[in-house]
């Protein structure tokens, strides 16, 4: 979606899209960084340390009273 965003011409919707904090948007985040001109931004977030910490795992109350089929 991030990607479709930028090249519409619309590239701060596209950085909104995606959050740091989250390890799997860390990349094209810094990819679009770094299309903007914003690498030292780009290098600083991409060398932040990832959380250790596991996501937590869904418990039955993520999944409703619906039965699983």
């Amino acid at each position: 979606m991030a990607r479709l965003l930028a090249d519409a011409g619309r590239p701060e919707e596209a950085e909104a899209f995606l959050d740091s904090d989250r390890p799997e948007h860390r990349r094209a985040l810094g990819l679009l960084l770094i299309e903007r001109g914003r690498a030292e931004e780009a290098v600083t977030l991409l060398r932040a340390p990832r959380s250790t910490t596991p996501p937590p795992e869904p418990g039955p109350a993520d999944h409703g009273d619906c039965p699983p089929f």
